[in-house]
């Protein structure tokens, strides 16, 4: 019997043995999987021509704007100016343009000088400040934004936002100035050619120190020349109906 076992046990050695060999003779092999081919955590597909917005019913390029402007400058103290004006924007692509920007400037002097008067014994008649008449300004026109949205879901309306930077001459007094401005606006198309303007304008220019001057030794108005000059920036506020031709 102890012979048998023998047998049976070196004959189960050989079977197992049989089974191992083949497994070791591949154990050196390694297979490469290409990389493309490994899992991903996530997949970004790819848009060879990315559209920002598939049907512009707006186009801009080669086209003219005008529009006819009203509005305010809103942090001048001791002048209250209305500002009417009118743009002309020739469109180069739907992105750069060129303008031509020119406004009349209505000023009176403001509630302020009033009240200093009413502080003091003897006027200081800041109202007789030389005043802004007129502006006109070159500029390049930037329009990085082109969008639409809809608010009753009925009509959509489109949307474009702009930036602007140019020089040109402020007429202040019985004088001109240099003028450098920089704006920022957005226009808002209620069909393919006509809409509103809405544009804010920093207006840069050498102007003046109202208290530079003793106004109460004068009963007309000063020249610019009697004044201490300084840089000057006026912001404009004006909104305008546009019209693209």
């Amino acid at each position: 019997m102890k012979n048998h076992s023998a047998i049976y046990k070196i004959l189960m050695m050989c079977l197992i043995g049989s089974f191992s060999i083949p497994n070791l003779s591949f154990a050196d092999e390694i297979v490469e999987i290409p990389a493309q081919e490994l899992p991903r955590e996530s997949v970004y597909p790819v848009f060879d021509h990315p559209q920002m917005v598939k049907s512009r019913n707006v186009v801009f390029e080669n086209k003219i704007e005008v529009s006819a402007n009203v509005g305010t400058s809103v942090n001048e103290a001791f002048v209250d100016q209305i500002l009417y004006g009118v743009m002309a924007t020739y469109h180069l692509s739907n992105v750069h343009a060129g303008q031509l920007y020119a406004s009349g400037v209505s000023s009176q002097a403001s509630s302020y000088t009033g009240q200093l008067d009413r502080e003091v014994t003897q006027p200081l008649n800041y109202s007789l400040i030389p005043k802004p008449k007129y502006f006109i300004l070159g500029a390049y026109e930037i329009t990085p934004f082109y969008g639409k949205m809809s608010i009753t879901k009925q009509t959509v309306m489109n949307l474009s936002t702009y930036g602007t930077i140019g020089g040109g001459l402020m007429g202040l007094g019985d004088t001109n100035s240099w003028l450098l401005g920089l704006g920022l606006g957005q226009n808002f198309f209620f069909g393919s050619h006509w809409g509103l303007k809405l544009d804010m304008r920093g207006l840069i220019y050498n102007g003046i120190n109202p208290v530079s001057y003793d106004h109460r030794t004068s009963s007309s108005t000063p020249s610019v020349a009697d004044y201490e000059r300084t840089l000057t920036m006026n912001i404009s506020v004006t909104l305008g109906l546009l019209y693209l031709l």
